[in-house]
């Protein structure tokens, strides 16, 4: 389920890049909307339905290092998977990345060789219900 976030404007706690309530819980001051994005678990498994891998296991790191390094962030939901409607007062599915947040800098064939290559260390990473055709391939593009 998407959520609102906002980004604070205070230092009360740093390492917090963004915060589920309009306001900083700890001084009250506003934050600035950024707009509509998922949580942890909806995050988990949009990573699976554009990599096609499982979500948590050995295999994450091979998969960061040969998959996610040939992402680019989606131009028009800047990786968030959804854009507002509304006036920002709800959110639908991206139409440009078709709410993956990413677009793969490369072509599906090269995506498909890295994807075995990776599957080849780690045979039980394969994420169930995987459609390549839903991630875009910017090598394929003209």
């Amino acid at each position: 389920m998407p959520n609102p976030f906002w980004r604070p404007t205070c230092n009360c706690r740093p390492t917090v890049i963004m915060m589920g309530s309009p306001c900083c819980q700890v001084c009250g001051k506003p934050g600035v909307w950024l707009g509509w994005g998922y949580g942890m678990i909806e995050m988990m498994a949009v990573f699976e339905r554009r990599t096609g891998m499982r979500s948590m296991g050995p295999h994450r790191g091979m998969t960061r290092e040969l998959l996610e390094s040939r992402m680019v962030w989606c131009p028009t939901c800047s990786g968030r998977c959804l854009v507002d409607i509304k006036d920002g007062m709800d959110c639908k599915e991206c139409p440009e990345c078709r709410g993956l947040g990413v677009f793969f800098n490369g072509t599906k064939k090269e995506f498909l060789e890295i994807r075995a290559r990776i599957l080849e260390q780690f045979p039980d990473a394969a994420a169930s219900n995987f459609d390549p055709d839903l991630l875009r391939y910017l090598g394929d593009e003209d």
